[in-house]
This record gives C-alpha cells, sequence and structure tokens, in this order.
C-alpha cells in the first residue's frame, strides 16, 4: 500500500510538472504571437520615412481644376478620363485630338470627363525644338496641359507616367477608368464608351489592366538607340510580359496601388521603358508582397485585348481597304458595311506619320462618327 502511495504521487508529482510546463510554453508562445503581432501592424502601418520614400513629382503646371466633378445630373453615369501622354513639340496632334474624340463629352451614357496632356518642362536634346510662345499660347486658349518638372524626352516617359498617375490621384477622384494613350493614337470613342456601358459595376473597382500584351520582347542592346535597354536591368534580354504604350484602359484603383507601390519601394532611379516599368514590373511586385501578406488581396491582372482592340493597320499602311477609303474624296455605303464589319470592336488605331497624316487622322474620325453614330 505505502508503495501505491508513493507511485501515485510520483505520478501527480509529474502531472503537475507537465502541466506547467505547458502554462509556461503556451504563455510563451502567445507573448511571442502578440509581440509578432504588434512587430507587423507596425511594419505595415507605419508610414516609410520621407527620406526613403519617392519624392513627389513638381508640377510646372497643375491644372488642378481641369478634372472636376460632373454635375448631378449626370452624376450617376460612369465616369472616364482620357491620359494622352504628348511631347512638347507635338501641337498638330494636341490639335487633332481636340477636332475629333476629344470634343466628345457623353456617349452611351458614359461621361468623359476630360482628354489631359501630359507634358515635360524642357526638350530633350533628340526631341523637336518648340516654340515657347506657341505652347504657352496653347495652354492658355484650351486649359487641358499638365507640365512636370522634368526633361520631355522618351526616355523620360516613365517620369511623365508617373506624374500622370499623381495628378489623376490628387486632381482628378470623380474618374471610374482611365485610359493611357499617345497622341498619334486614335480612340474610337464611341466603341469604348458603349463598352465600358455594358461592363459590371464590379470592373471599376477591379485591379485589372485592359490592353495590348507584348509577350517574349526582346530588348534592343544598342547603347546610341533610344530604346537601349541594359542586361543588368533585363539579364535575359527579355522583356516580362507588358502592355503596349499604345494604350490601355485601368481603374482608379490600379492607379492608386500603383502609385504608392511606387512612392515606397523606388525612391530614385526608375527603368525607363514606361510601358514595362508601370505594368509589368510594379504589378509583379506588388502580387509578389500580396501573395505572402494579404493572400486575398485582388492581383493586377493584364487582360489581353490585341485581337479585338487594336490595329497598326493605319500605321503599316497593309489595310488597302481602310487606307484607300481614307483617301477618297467620299464614303460610300459599301465602304462603311466593309470596314465596321472588320473594325466593329477596334478602339485603338495607330495613325502613321505620313506626309498626308492629318487628312487620315481627320476621315478616319468621319468615318468612325457616321458608322458608329448613325
Amino acid at each position: 500500500m505505502p508503495f501505491l502511495l508513493q507511485y501515485m504521487a510520483k505520478i501527480t508529482n509529474f502531472q503537475t510538472k507537465a502541466n506547467l510546463w505547458v502554462l509556461v510554453v503556451s504563455t510563451g508562445m502567445a507573448i511571442l504571437m502578440c509581440l509578432t503581432g504588434l512587430m507587423l501592424k507596425d511594419f505595415f502601418e507605419t508610414p516609410m520615412p520621407a527620406t526613403l520614400r519617392r519624392a513627389k513629382t513638381k508640377f510646372i503646371f497643375n491644372n488642378s481644376e481641369f478634372c472636376y466633378s460632373p454635375s448631378e445630373e449626370i452624376d450617376h453615369r460612369k465616369n472616364v478620363i482620357v491620359i494622352v501622354l504628348s511631347a512638347r513639340s507635338h501641337f498638330k496632334q494636341r490639335n487633332l485630338v481636340r477636332l475629333t474624340y476629344g470634343s466628345v463629352r457623353t456617349a452611351n451614357n458614359v461621361n468623359i470627363l476630360r482628354v489631359a496632356f501630359m507634358l515635360g518642362n524642357a526638350d530633350g536634346e533628340r526631341e523637336e525644338k518648340t516654340d515657347e510662345k506657341h505652347l504657352r499660347a496653347e495652354m492658355k486658349e484650351f486649359g487641358d496641359i499638365v507640365i512636370g518638372d522634368f526633361v520631355d524626352s522618351y526616355r523620360n516617359l516613365t517620369l511623365k507616367t508617373i506624374m500622370a498617375y499623381e495628378w489623376l490621384k490628387t486632381y482628378c477622384v470623380y474618374a471610374d477608368i482611365v485610359v493611357k494613350t499617345d497622341d498619334d493614337v486614335m480612340i474610337n470613342i464611341f466603341q469604348l464608351t458603349k463598352m465600358l456601358n455594358e461592363w459590371p459595376t464590379t470592373q471599376f473597382k477591379s485591379s485589372n489592366i485592359w490592353c495590348m500584351i507584348h509577350s517574349n520582347e526582346k530588348t534592343i542592346e544598342d547603347a546610341d538607340s533610344k530604346y537601349y535597354a541594359s542586361r543588368e536591368e533585363f539579364p535575359d534580354g527579355i522583356f516580362p510580359n507588358h502592355c503596349s504604350g499604345l494604350a490601355y484602359v485601368t481603374t482608379m484603383v490600379v492607379i492608386e496601388r500603383t502609385l504608392e507601390e511606387i512612392f515606397k519601394s523606388f525612391p530614385g532611379y526608375v527603368c525607363t521603358h514606361e510601358d514595362v516599368f508601370m505594368t509589368a514590373i510594379i504589378p509583379q511586385q506588388i502580387n509578389s508582397t500580396s501573395k505572402w501578406f494579404w493572400p486575398t488581396a485582388n492581383h493586377i491582372t493584364l487582360i489581353n485585348r490585341r485581337k479585338e482592340w487594336f490595329t497598326y493597320d493605319l500605321e503599316q499602311m497593309k489595310d488597302t481597304l481602310l487606307v484607300n477609303v481614307l483617301r477618297q474624296s467620299a464614303v460610300l455605303l459599301k465602304d462603311v458595311k466593309r470596314i465596321r464589319k472588320r473594325y466593329n470592336e477596334t478602339i485603338f488605331y495607330l495613325v502613321a506619320h505620313t506626309d498626308d497624316y492629318n487628312i487620315l487622322y481627320i476621315r478616319l474620325w468621319q468615318t468612325l462618327q457616321k458608322i458608329f453614330t448613325d
């Protein structure tokens, strides 16, 4: 009997010690988890020191009141803003945009807030020199230009696009959809707005970029070329999959997420290939981060619309139907039907810089009006 009592006492003592160890370990783990949670909370919620974040673009002319809220009468409509990257000396291209799709304010129950042109503050060495007096007069007459404090050159298109994103976030909060394009592109504003009007509201809050995706595009390693990309940046000599800089459509959600990532992660140098940086490098970094820390966060997704939305027919002059029709004195009914069938979904037309560029651009607009508004 005494042996049994001693045995039970040992078991009780062992259980007490075991329970004590479980209590100590559990308490320690709980404290560690709390501390880890606080550290992660501080890591993600504490703003990065200003010295480590990218400085905001200095605006020479921010045109802060250009993009404003639509009136109460049309406030229920979906709102789109068109951002055009333009060279300072491209007076002709900007005027053609204003005379054509830039003149439309409402179509298919969609409100086009504005068409805004993004410029730098000085001409690049390889760029055509700008008549400053002419530019000031243009700004005063039309009031649709935004200017940033950087040299206006191809290698600074990334800076120009970052500026555009900053301007949108600060001065164009009523926009739902952003169309970014170049000044030698014709936008079929009627087809664009028809499509947007048919989209469900969820698309307007998504993290999508609709564009023409370039895959396995080789870099140019000629250091004298303005398209040069070093092996240090792209060791394989291949760009990551990205959107064509010709044009893309995205949401303000993407604009804001992209801008925040740039401010946070790129305080200094940025890749000079604007389309690659803005639609490949930054989205990949955002998606990589969200994978580990925010598993439920929507990834920024590129949606390829190469076949449906884009045509180079007027840039490469390969489509004799379209080129011939635009160079005729009048558009015939049979031609209208053929063009509508072939380009029914096309939104973005890149136009070649030929001697009759002005005529082709205007005639293309007139043809699109006839096809899509009659």
